[in-house]
């Protein structure tokens, strides 16, 4: 970590406010523009490690009294803004940035480490058009698929059943959820379910996916109702999807 003072970076106007911090632009002393965010010290000590094409990188770092602050490569938005874009996109590009999404997922599972907050607002594309995860503020270490853990975190919309519900669950599955929950935004543009029941203990019933589009590709279709089953154990894994045929 570069131990520096706030006189390095001078501030340049506020990115994006989220629910427990905001990402404003920085300047250095050449005139380069840089994102820059305060985050805890284990976020930092996951994303400090962090090395993968489909990863948001920290360029730099310094500590203030109160806050770890990141210094993090420009990127030229994230995924929501692409999505809200009144334009069609081709599936072509679609299919490739849910790959990139994929392998920096399986990028973080290898090094056990599950996100717990994938969502379009926390995948960035970057000045090349490349996929980028972001915020760690809710990821952790597991041990291996097996160790159960526990604590509702994420967003309610993307979050998998086991967590709404407040369940203890196994790692990995979670983050296939909330991926199934991005591919079906980014694709048809609304949420899989019914919003508005998802934010206290409910039943499978209110996970009954929405499927208005009679013409969707069948394997697609397939692809969704793996990522989305109910039990944790039966749910698709990630070098399943990676290898199904909708893929290929």
């Amino acid at each position: 970590m570069t131990y520096n003072t706030t006189s390095t970076y001078i501030s340049d106007g506020l990115i994006n406010q989220g629910t427990f911090s905001k990402i404003i632009y920085v300047k250095d002393k050449s005139n380069i523009r840089y994102a820059s965010k305060n985050v805890t010290h284990c976020e930092y000590n996951i994303h400090i490690k962090l090395h993968h094409k489909n990863i948001v990188k920290i360029i730099d770092s310094y500590t203030t009294p109160e806050n770890i602050c990141i210094i993090l490569k420009l990127c030229k938005t994230d995924l929501l803004e692409f999505i809200l874009l009144e334009k069609n996109h081709s599936i072509i590009l679609l299919k490739d940035y849910m790959k990139q999404i994929l392998e920096g997922i399986q990028y973080l599972h290898c090094n056990n480490i599950v996100h717990r907050d994938i969502k379009p607002e926390n995948i960035l594309i970057s000045m090349n058009g490349n996929i980028k995860l972001a915020d760690f503020g809710l990821s952790s270490y597991f041990q291996n698929n097996n160790t159960l853990i526990s604590g509702r975190k994420g967003t309610s919309y993307y979050a998998a059943p086991e967590i709404i519900n407040k369940d203890v669950y196994y790692p990995t599955p979670i983050d296939i959820w909330s991926c199934g929950v991005t591919f079906y935004v980014l694709i048809f543009k609304q949420f899989p379910f019914d919003i508005h029941k998802l934010n206290s203990n409910i039943d499978n019933k209110h996970f009954r996916i929405i499927f208005q589009n009679n013409n969707i590709d069948i394997l697609l279709k397939n692809l969704f109702i793996k990522m989305f089953e109910i039990p944790q154990n039966k749910r698709i894994t990630l070098p399943e999807i990676i290898l199904h045929e909708y893929f290929m």
